[in-house]
């Protein structure tokens, strides 16, 4: 797990913008160079939704992506989507219509 989302919230700073955009801020935003998904705001703290793509290339590099997610989501650190699915269906002014993010919570940044 080292290997994957926690370099990314190192590198890029899931505390801060980095390479996220954030989903329902109105006005206009930086666009990161190579954006990995969005971030919303959430009653316990920031939500990150991580492009499919990003999290099996990027975030999961070398690991098995379905795996970690589901890892994530049994310890409450991903938000899981309906039915069987891992990931979560967001709707945004950021992006046209319902698109599917690997949501991860803040929480798993906190120890």
């Amino acid at each position: 797990m080292s290997r994957g989302l926690y370099p990314l919230a190192a590198d890029q700073g899931l505390g801060r913008e980095g390479k996220f955009l954030t989903a329902w801020r109105t006005g206009v935003q930086r666009t990161p160079l190579q954006r990995a998904g969005y971030r919303k705001r959430d009653a316990d703290g920031w939500l990150y939704l991580i492009d499919p793509a990003v999290w099996r290339e990027e975030v999961c590099a070398g690991l098995n992506a379905t795996e970690v997610a589901r890892l994530l989501a049994d310890k409450e650190h991903l938000v899981r989507g309906d039915g069987v699915n891992l990931a979560f269906s967001h709707q945004s002014t950021a992006f046209e219509g319902k698109r599917r993010f690997y949501t991860v919570r803040s929480s798993i940044l906190a120890k």
